[in-house]
C-alpha cells in the first residue's frame, strides 16, 4: 500500500540529520540548537521543496492536528535556514499508513510560515524557561537518551 502510493519526485535526501540554531528573530538571541532527522526531502515537479515525514496511525489526523504539529513546525523552521527559504512558506507532507482492517494510505500537506516559526520559537523559549525553574513535569520515555535539556531534568540518569 505504501509503495503504491508514495512516489517521490526528485529525492534530495533520505534520513538526513540536521542541526540549526533557534534564534529569537526580534532580539537575535541564540536560544538552543534544534536537532532532528528528515525522513525525506524532495523537490516536486514544479521545483518546490517538500519535507515529507512517514507515520503510522490508527486514524487520520484532523486539519487542526496537522497545523499544530510541533514536529512539522520544527522541520519547517530548520528547512527555512537549511534551504534558504527566506519568507517563502515551507511545504510539508505526512505520508501516513493507517493501521486499519484493510491497510490504507493517507497523504496530507501543510505549510509553515514565518508566523509559525515565531510561535515555535516562543514555545521553545518558554518550555526551556519552565524547565530551568523546575516548573514542569518530566515524562520519562525512550527519548530521554537524546534529550537536549536533560541537564535540567531531575529524572535524567
Amino acid at each position: 500500500t505504501f509503495t503504491k502510493n508514495v512516489q517521490p519526485a526528485n529525492v534530495l535526501a533520505v534520513e538526513e540529520q540536521f542541526t540549526v540554531p533557534v534564534i529569537d528573530s526580534e532580539t537575535g538571541e541564540f536560544i538552543i540548537d534544534l536537532k532532528g532527522v528528515y525522513d525525506l526531502v524532495e523537490e516536486d515537479d514544479l521545483g518546490s521543496l517538500v519535507i515529507a515525514d512517514n507515520k503510522t496511525a490508527a486514524k487520520r489526523p484532523s486539519d487542526n492536528d496537522l497545523n499544530m504539529n510541533l514536529q512539522l513546525s520544527c522541520y519547517g523552521y530548520a528547512a527555512r535556514q537549511l534551504f534558504n527559504l527566506d519568507a517563502k512558506p515551507c511545504l510539508l507532507r505526512l505520508d501516513i499508513m493507517l493501521k486499519t482492517k484493510l491497510p490504507a494510505f493517507d497523504q496530507r500537506f501543510t505549510i509553515r510560515t514565518l508566523e509559525t516559526d515565531s510561535r515555535l520559537v516562543w514555545i521553545i523559549r518558554n518550555v526551556l524557561h519552565a524547565m530551568e525553574q523546575y516548573a514542569y513535569f518530566p515524562i520519562p520515555s525512550w527519548g530521554c537518551g537524546g534529550c537536549q535539556v536533560k541537564s535540567h531534568c531531575p529524572v535524567s540518569e
